[in-house]
């Protein structure tokens, strides 16, 4: 049996991709638990517009630029020019929001929806091991993407209905709290230059 390293390792659940308004602010969910039911902030109806996460998975990528030049002594250089990130989650069926519009365009307007991300690692509140560490609960957070593929999938193993979803990055990436700050001047950024959409 293979022996788990030491650390703060706790069993990965808990995601959501939302939509509309839930996407403007990390901070309504940050102190929350990643099952816990949220209410929107913005109407105070009980209806978010997210779905829950079964699986997920994120490649961040920092985009390098040859900067080749003749100070180099014939090597290649490379600066840091962007960021760029793409994630695939898979989530049970939900008769009533199937994600093939809802994450994609309204059906009414036919114009695409913001969409955001909120991916716990894990849920700090109800795994013994993180309470008694006391741990902070972490999660990446990404203000819009944009969805790449959505693919049902149907088992006859008795399992229930899934949805495979591929997206890739429309704005930074952060890993709250240990981005926080970044992720706050970056809101502020697009707000002040009018990119907020």
């Amino acid at each position: 049996m293979p022996v788990i390293p030491g650390g703060n390792i706790i069993g990965g659940m808990g995601g959501r991709i939302y939509t509309g308004p839930m996407g403007s602010d990390y901070s309504y969910f940050k102190s929350r638990s990643a099952t816990e039911n949220i209410e929107d902030a913005s109407t105070g109806d009980g209806d978010p517009g997210y779905l829950e996460v079964e699986q997920w998975a994120i490649s961040r990528q920092w985009i390098n630029a040859d900067c080749t030049h003749s100070g180099t002594y014939g090597a290649i250089t490379r600066r840091l020019v962007a960021f760029d990130w793409q994630f695939q989650a898979s989530l049970p069926a939900d008769q009533e929001n199937l994600p093939d519009y809802l994450f994609a365009y309204s059906p009414d307007s036919a114009e695409f929806v913001n969409t955001a991300i909120a991916f716990f690692l894990g849920d700090v509140k109800i795994n013994v091991e993180a309470v008694a560490m006391g741990m902070e609960q972490r999660f990446y957070f990404a203000p819009m993407c944009m969805i790449k593929s959505c693919q049902p999938v149907l088992s006859a193993a008795r399992d229930v209905i899934r949805y495979q979803i591929s997206g890739e990055g429309n704005s930074r990436l952060f890993l709250i709290p240990d981005e926080e700050t970044p992720c706050s001047d970056y809101l502020r950024y697009l707000k002040d230059r009018g990119w907020w959409v």
